[in-house]
Protein backbone atom coordinates (compact mmCIF):
# COMPACT_ATOMS: atom_id res chain seq x y z
CA UNK A 1 0.00 0.00 0.00
CA UNK A 2 1.50 3.39 -0.92
CA UNK A 3 -0.84 5.64 0.32
CA UNK A 4 0.38 7.48 3.89
CA UNK A 5 -1.11 6.47 6.84
CA UNK A 6 -1.47 9.01 9.93
CA UNK A 7 -1.26 7.44 13.47
CA UNK A 8 -3.33 8.33 16.01
CA UNK A 9 -2.43 6.53 19.42
CA UNK A 10 -6.09 6.40 22.05
CA UNK A 11 -5.23 6.66 25.79
CA UNK A 12 -4.97 2.27 25.60
CA UNK A 13 -0.77 2.46 24.40
CA UNK A 14 -1.64 -1.55 23.03
CA UNK A 15 -3.73 -0.04 20.56
CA UNK A 16 -3.41 2.01 17.38
CA UNK A 17 -5.48 3.86 14.80
CA UNK A 18 -4.19 4.05 11.68
CA UNK A 19 -6.42 6.11 8.98
CA UNK A 20 -5.31 7.15 5.23
CA UNK A 21 -5.05 10.89 4.92
CA UNK A 22 -7.93 10.37 2.72
CA UNK A 23 -10.03 8.74 5.26
CA UNK A 24 -11.36 6.06 3.31
CA UNK A 25 -9.49 3.75 5.79
CA UNK A 26 -9.03 3.71 9.21
CA UNK A 27 -7.56 0.23 10.83
CA UNK A 28 -6.90 0.01 14.36
CA UNK A 29 -4.58 -2.35 15.34
CA UNK A 30 -3.08 -4.27 18.56
CA UNK A 31 0.56 -3.88 19.55
CA UNK A 32 1.63 -6.25 22.27
CA UNK A 33 5.98 -6.64 23.13
CA UNK A 34 6.42 -4.06 19.58
CA UNK A 35 4.38 -6.32 17.53
CA UNK A 36 1.54 -5.10 15.71
CA UNK A 37 -1.20 -8.10 15.56
CA UNK A 38 -3.74 -7.60 13.05
CA UNK A 39 -6.94 -10.44 12.33
CA UNK A 40 -7.34 -11.69 8.69
CA UNK A 41 -10.70 -9.56 8.29
CA UNK A 42 -8.09 -6.16 9.47
CA UNK A 43 -5.82 -7.75 6.48
CA UNK A 44 -7.90 -7.89 4.37
CA UNK A 45 -9.52 -4.27 4.71
CA UNK A 46 -5.48 -2.75 4.74
CA UNK A 47 -4.80 -4.71 1.38
CA UNK A 48 -8.09 -4.40 0.00
CA UNK A 49 -8.93 -8.21 -0.49
CA UNK A 50 -11.33 -11.02 0.56
CA UNK A 51 -10.26 -12.53 3.62
CA UNK A 52 -10.34 -15.85 2.11
CA UNK A 53 -7.53 -14.84 -0.17
CA UNK A 54 -5.63 -13.58 3.50
CA UNK A 55 -6.12 -17.37 5.18
CA UNK A 56 -4.93 -18.60 1.27
CA UNK A 57 -2.00 -17.15 1.28
CA UNK A 58 -0.85 -17.65 5.29
CA UNK A 59 -1.29 -21.25 4.61
CA UNK A 60 1.12 -21.06 2.20
CA UNK A 61 4.11 -19.27 4.06
CA UNK A 62 2.93 -21.97 7.06
CA UNK A 63 3.06 -24.54 4.50
CA UNK A 64 6.49 -23.14 2.77
CA UNK A 65 7.61 -22.78 6.76
CA UNK A 66 8.68 -19.78 6.15
CA UNK A 67 7.24 -18.83 9.52
CA UNK A 68 5.89 -20.69 11.90
CA UNK A 69 2.38 -20.44 13.34
CA UNK A 70 3.42 -20.05 17.25
CA UNK A 71 5.51 -17.07 16.48
CA UNK A 72 2.79 -15.30 14.30
CA UNK A 73 -0.47 -16.00 15.94
CA UNK A 74 -2.23 -15.08 18.77
CA UNK A 75 -5.90 -15.61 20.38
CA UNK A 76 -7.58 -12.91 20.65
CA UNK A 77 -11.64 -12.19 21.23
CA UNK A 78 -12.95 -11.22 18.10
CA UNK A 79 -17.00 -9.64 18.30
CA UNK A 80 -18.48 -9.27 15.02
CA UNK A 81 -22.37 -9.02 14.23
CA UNK A 82 -24.19 -11.89 12.13
CA UNK A 83 -26.68 -11.49 9.46
CA UNK A 84 -29.58 -11.10 11.75
CA UNK A 85 -27.67 -8.21 13.79
CA UNK A 86 -27.08 -10.58 16.88
CA UNK A 87 -23.49 -10.31 18.31
CA UNK A 88 -21.07 -13.57 18.10
CA UNK A 89 -17.76 -13.84 19.70
CA UNK A 90 -15.17 -15.90 18.28
CA UNK A 91 -11.02 -16.49 18.94
CA UNK A 92 -9.04 -15.99 16.20
CA UNK A 93 -5.59 -17.34 15.84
Amino acid sequence: MNEELSIRKPQNESVVVYQSKDGTLSLEVQIADETVWLTQQQMSVLFNVKENNITYHIQGIYKTHELEPEATTQKIRVVRLDASGRTRRMTAG
